[in-house]
């Protein structure tokens, strides 16, 4: 079954142009990243700390690191939907939300969801 993103809340985010929503989440789909992810989890690991870096350098401007804008980060947390969504189509569920990163490399996340395997 193929993978289509729901935006909910942050359709608009998604949607504005200079936020590059449809190419973060190829980026975020892309094998290599979506298998970063799934090691994370599988370490228990929030999911993001995984591709912190890796995203931060592919989109510096949508993820511009400002501690005034750290907590309205709009795109950061489109980012966060973007991979509970993305975990959840690989067969992955929320263990727990808010953990922190262990070593923020950006500053963009500080903290992220944790997810594990579905049982069978």
């Amino acid at each position: 079954m193929a993978f289509l993103y729901e935006p909910g809340p942050f359709v608009g985010v998604f949607n504005e142009k200079r936020n590059k929503g449809p190419a973060l989440l190829k980026w975020l789909t892309e094998p290599d990243n979506v298998l970063r992810m799934e090691t994370g989890s599988e370490l228990e690991h929030p999911a993001v700390e995984a591709i912190e870096w890796r995203v931060a350098d592919a989109f510096p401007e949508q993820l511009r690191v400002s501690r005034a804008l750290r907590p309205r980060n709009e795109v950061a947390r489109m980012v966060g939907h973007m991979i509970r969504q993305i975990m959840e189509h690989r067969g992955f569920e929320l263990e727990q939300e808010g953990v922190r990163l262990r070593a923020g490399f950006r500053g963009v996340f500080s903290t992220g969801a944790r997810y594990r395997r579905k049982k069978k």
